[in-house]
């Protein structure tokens, strides 16, 4: 979920409230023409001209360098935005997805004409995330690229890389949509019944989120290959540290990254006998075995604790939250409102952001110091801790330190803040205690879901359609 674009997210959010049929017969095909191609090439134009203005004044100093770079790259999300704002336009006052429904004509597919109608934002995107990568470049705070690799090779690679990243988040809600596809195909009986009892497409959802959490690993092997952890001693090391706090997965994995110059590790899976851990090739190229030992005792953190499980109930928490407060609060705006498309399309973005920005990012925050926690506790090691986080910020040009109003949009704590903490903890502060058992904010939210569920079943889900 840290890594879903919300630009392309919200993209979509309004395509689903338009209507397809435009209320007036004079279109000009031309003009819709134009102002898609716009939408797609002349935010990435100006974010080109943006990044050669501002890359003139960055400080020598690295730190500064740094910081100044990862602000400016920070900032790109105007660009996105701008090209969001032009889609809507494109939707809402060129009927873009009506000429894509022309264009497919008796060959109609909800999901293939999704697909189609959301090009120019992932084209779009793509370019702007093109323009970050050359800033990159140039500044050199790139984690993109090893010195010497092939530029034009590269620029293909990137564009090749960031088009998984965008959509792989996605494929849950295009498979979701498929299945509907399908059931159109489907006797008139059919619709009957689900028309009747609409749990039906929340059993669905359901059950497809439940396959993207149990699948991830094999999901995430698309972003780059794996190969088996060939240093059968740090191996029999890692196996030793799970086997002491009985920490259940599937097998330890290398994700060859190059010519990317990546320094990472993750986590994913949410059943033992699909759960993996990854680790880049770059982090074992230049990470030593108890640098390597503490940050994978990070991730099984993560699998103590529950993270992974308690991101799945989140997940299934929004669609009840959402279906009741839309019952409660939404469906009376729209109605003042009557009923318009990008009111609803607002309603429902403001509360995906809320959720899974605001909410979601601040309870990894709190995972990521329980993770750290345990790491430090199990390894016994923080100094070899504080120096691996160290070496990741700097190997990933990732400031030291956020403003506040910068790490609230993050999904892990600044580096000096995770110092702090670890410290904390090493002196048995009594504020980290509360981090060695499961986290009042993750027992909230087991108890949450069947309040929702319950809820839910007590409103006339028909109004949210």
């Amino acid at each position: 979920m840290g890594h879903v674009n919300f630009i392309l997210i919200a993209g979509i959010v309004f395509l689903l409230s338009a209507d397809t049929v435009p209320k007036s017969l004079d279109l000009n095909p031309g003009l819709t023409i134009v102002g898609t191609v716009t939408v797609a090439l002349i935010p990435a134009l100006l974010a080109y001209i943006y990044c050669r203005w501002v890359a003139r004044d960055l400080p020598a100093a690295h730190q500064d360098r740094v910081r100044r770079s990862f602000l400016i790259k920070k900032s790109m999300i105007a660009f996105e935005i701008l090209m969001l704002v032009g889609y809507v336009c494109d939707i809402y006052f060129l009927y873009y997805p009506y000429w894509i429904s022309k264009w497919m004509g008796r060959i109609y597919f909800f999901t293939l004409h999704m697909l189609i109608s959301i090009l120019p934002l992932v084209i779009g995107t793509i370019l702007i995330r093109l323009v970050s990568f050359e800033f990159d470049r140039y500044s050199e705070t790139t984690t993109m690229v090893l010195e010497g690799t092939n530029s034009g090779a590269t620029r293909g690679k990137v564009f090749k890389f960031q088009t998984k990243l965008l959509l792989l988040p996605l494929l849950p809600m295009f498979i979701y949509y498929l299945l509907f596809d399908v059931i159109e195909l489907m006797p008139t009986v059919v619709h009957q019944v689900l028309n009747r009892h609409l749990w039906i497409g929340f059993g669905l959802m359901g059950m497809i989120i439940l396959a993207a959490f149990i699948y991830a690993p094999f999901l995430l092997n698309f972003l780059w290959p794996t190969r088996p952890l060939s240093d059968s001693e740090l191996g029999k090391r890692l196996r030793q540290l799970a086997e002491q706090d009985g920490i259940k997965y599937r097998d330890i994995v290398v994700w060859q990254t190059r010519p990317f110059n990546i320094a990472n590790a993750a986590v994913a899976g949410l059943a033992p006998w699909s759960r993996r851990i990854f680790l880049t090739d770059i982090l074992l190229d230049n990470f030593s075995s108890d640098e390597i030992e503490t940050i994978v005792a990070h991730e099984f953190g993560h699998i103590r604790y529950k993270h992974i499980l308690t991101y799945f109930v989140f997940s299934l928490t929004y669609f009840f939250s959402y279906a009741l407060l839309y019952a409660t609060v939404g469906h009376p705006i729209l109605v003042a409102w009557d009923k318009s498309p990008i009111v609803s399309a607002l309603y429902t973005i403001v509360f995906l952001l809320f959720y899974f920005v605001f909410i979601f990012r601040f309870l990894s925050r709190r995972f990521e110091y329980q993770a750290d926690l345990y790491a430090v506790s199990v390894t016994r090691r923080p100094v070899s801790f504080k120096q691996a986080l160290y070496r990741l910020a700097n190997m990933n040009f990732i400031p030291r330190s956020l403003r506040w109003f910068l790490e609230i949009f993050s999904t892990h704590p600044s580096i000096e803040r995770r110092f702090k903490f670890i410290d904390l903890a090493c002196f048995d502060d009594p504020t980290t205690h509360r981090y060695r058992t499961y986290l009042l904010e993750a027992k909230i939210l087991v108890i949450l879901l069947p309040v929702l569920v319950y809820l839910t079943r007590l409103i006339d889900l028909s109004r949210i359609n």
